[in-house]
């Protein structure tokens, strides 16, 4: 018999198992590449961090003398907060032997960077100092005992103990410029040394022309080494201001970064490493995370960079060298510590519009040739004698002397028939609840005829009024530019030449400065490094263009040089690149007969007045030591005017 719905026993189900549901291929797709796209960024992080390992390690590596010099450092490391300070080498080591075993110090600067008030201070040691402890220049320290040895001959001039020394190689201080693309430098000058006279001059070939433009790796470092006509002096100027340059490029290149410039991020560590060194004390290097704070307390200070100058004579060296001798070291090195007390230069510039402020209180009765009694009636020693001197800032004719008694509890200031206006200027400028009152016999028994007014102080008067006289006007400073300027229309015809090649509004300098005049452009000056104010050219103003600001000729320079055949060299640019890095970051703005300037200093000196209209920017820059005054930077500034 069959029973339906029965059959062999069946298994129950398992419990807690449950059949897997495969993902759709496409979910599986989309993890895998997620996976591996994981993988990747991990990898190129880890690759990163290896690089950058590599890098600070490769930097921070001591080699050969750098051991003695770390011992030579200062001991104490600084925080966060307080002063950085670094001897920069930078050293030379030519092909040719000639340098010597470890080559030449080209370039010595002592830096200071200052947390607090985010100002770096430079001071640049002349390469021909003569040192008696060495018997020779400074710049052998180095050639006879590397870094080790200058440190200790800048130590021995300055009594400076660095905390960090940094050696950069001229070698790899080309690759470094041109890593970056290039450095926008202001040439003050016609620079040039064909290469032909190179053997015959002993000077490196160079043709870097005047005006705003970008230098490639060999033209920065011939720009930054060029001493053919002049002297280390103004080399250290040129370094400086390309050392200026250089950091605005640098933190130009770095704002906004992003993951996309890795790829620039590694060539220019790459290029760093090939070309510093970097010496902590302790024989131990500054950690990643201090040169990161370093890297943003330098970001902060690159509007404030100023370079402290030095005054020489020239020094017979037992040698037979040329040799000289610094005579103002102590006073540029008190500079160097405390840059943010240099005179401000924003002092010498007029304001931008007039303010208007509330007018001081003057007493109502002029206090000229008023006779006032001060007497004391609270006791207290001195307190008479201090209350005479404050009256007499506001011009009353005070004298001190005892009240009848010592106990008044307040203060009063007694007046005589028609005295009473006096009295309450009195009474106002004591302050302390001191009243106008008339005067009682017994307080006009005690003074003499001559006082108008008797000041009697009481309990808690100190001798300090409520309200102090106003400190004397400063004579004013003579109005109009100062005797050096004058005003002129020569420059009128160069500059309207210039405005017809180049199609955009020119302005001109309606004012001539003592001692400097217009200087040719010459395109191939005769002589190794001689530019003849005396040539002539096409244009005596250098017309040419600068890439970033569009395609053919779109810029002007004019040169003005000196009485001297080192110059000095100032210049008017004119140019569309109205975006150039050296108008970013403005130390001050100022709006002057309708024009707003934009101000750039060198510590107490003018460098820089810029202004843009339109599609154009016009600048007066100053020389590189600075030589023209701030009022004559001013007066040629507010004089540029369209040629028409």
């Amino acid at each position: 018999m069959v029973i339906y719905g029965s059959g062999p026993p069946q298994k129950p189900p398992r419990r807690g198992r449950r059949r897997r549901h495969r993902l759709p291929r496409w979910a599986r797709w989309t993890l895998a590449v997620l996976g591996l796209l994981v993988l990747v960024v991990l990898a190129a992080g880890g690759y990163e961090l290896w690089y950058l390992n590599t890098i600070y390690n490769k930097v921070t590596k001591l080699h050969g003398t750098d051991r003695k010099a770390s011992a030579h450092l200062a001991r104490d490391i600084p925080t966060s907060s307080q002063p950085i300070t670094a001897l920069m080498i930078g050293s030379d080591h030519r092909s040719d032997g000639a340098t010597g075993k470890n080559g030449l110090s080209d370039t010595l600067m002592l830096a200071r960077l200052d947390p607090q008030h985010h100002v770096i201070s430079l001071l640049s040691i002349p390469r021909d100092l003569w040192v008696p402890s060495l018997g020779a220049k400074i710049n052998s320290a180095y050639s006879n005992g590397g870094d080790n040895a200058s440190l200790e001959a800048v130590e021995g001039v300055t009594g400076i103990k660095p905390n960090y020394l940094v050696n950069v190689d001229f070698a790899g201080f080309q690759r470094l410029v041109d890593t970056l693309g290039g450095i926008y430098v202001n040439v003050d000058q016609y620079y040039y040394n064909p290469p032909d006279l190179e053997a015959y001059t002993g000077f490196s070939a160079i043709d870097v022309k005047p005006g705003y433009q970008k230098l490639k790796g060999a033209d920065a470092l011939a720009f930054s080494r060029y001493r053919h006509t002049d002297d280390d002096f103004h080399r250290q100027a040129r370094q400086q201001t390309f050392l200026r340059a250089f950091q605005a490029r640098a933190a130009d290149r770095f704002h906004g970064i992003s993951v996309t410039d890795i790829p620039f991020i590694n060539s220019l560590l790459g290029a760093i490493s090939d070309s510093v060194t970097i010496v902590g004390p302790h024989r131990k290097a500054p950690s990643p995370r201090t040169l990161l704070s370093f890297a943003a307390t330098a970001y902060k200070a690159r509007a404030h960079v100023v370079t402290i100058p030095l005054s020489w004579t020239p020094y017979d060296a037992p040698d037979g060298e040329s040799a000289l001798q610094v005579t103002n070291l102590s006073h540029a090195l008190a500079q160097w510590r405390h840059p943010w007390q240099l005179e401000n230069a924003a002092a010498s510039i007029p304001g931008s519009h007039k303010t208007h402020t509330a007018p001081a209180w003057k007493p109502a009765v002029d206090p000229d040739g008023v006779h006032v009694a001060v007497l004391n009636g609270n006791g207290v020693k001195g307190v008479a004698a201090k209350t005479v001197h404050a009256l007499a800032a506001w011009g009353y004719r005070a004298h001190a002397g005892n009240a009848p008694r010592q106990d008044y509890p307040d203060t009063w200031a007694y007046y005589r028939p028609g005295a009473r206006a006096i009295a309450g200027d009195l009474a106002y400028i004591l302050g302390g609840g001191a009243t106008a009152s008339a005067m009682p016999a017994a307080i006009e028994a005690a003074i003499g005829p001559r006082a108008q007014v008797a000041v009697v102080f009481g309990h808690g008067f100190s001798g300090k009024p409520a309200v102090t006289a106003p400190a004397p006007k400063k004579p004013s400073r003579p109005a109009g530019p100062p005797s050096t300027i004058t005003p002129t229309t020569g420059y009128r015809a160069d500059f309207l030449h210039v405005q017809r090649v180049l199609h955009f509004p020119i302005v001109y300098p309606t004012v001539s400065v003592a001692g400097y005049d217009l200087c040719p452009w010459v395109p191939k000056p005769s002589g190794a490094g001689v530019l003849s104010c005396q040539g002539t050219s096409t244009s005596p103003i250098r017309i040419y263009g600068i890439g970033a600001a569009g395609k053919g000729w779109n810029s002007m320079y004019a040169v003005f040089k000196g009485p001297t055949a080192m110059g000095p060299y100032w210049g008017i640019e004119e140019t569309r690149y109205t975006d150039a890095p050296l108008l970013q970051n403005p130390n001050l703005t100022r709006t002057l007969d309708g024009r707003k300037y934009l101000f750039f200093f060198n510590g107490g000196h003018i460098q820089t007045i810029a202004f843009v209209q339109g599609d154009v920017a016009y600048w007066v820059e100053n020389s590189l030591l600075d030589d023209l005054t701030n009022p004559e930077m001013l007066a040629i500034a507010r004089s540029l005017k369209p040629v028409g």
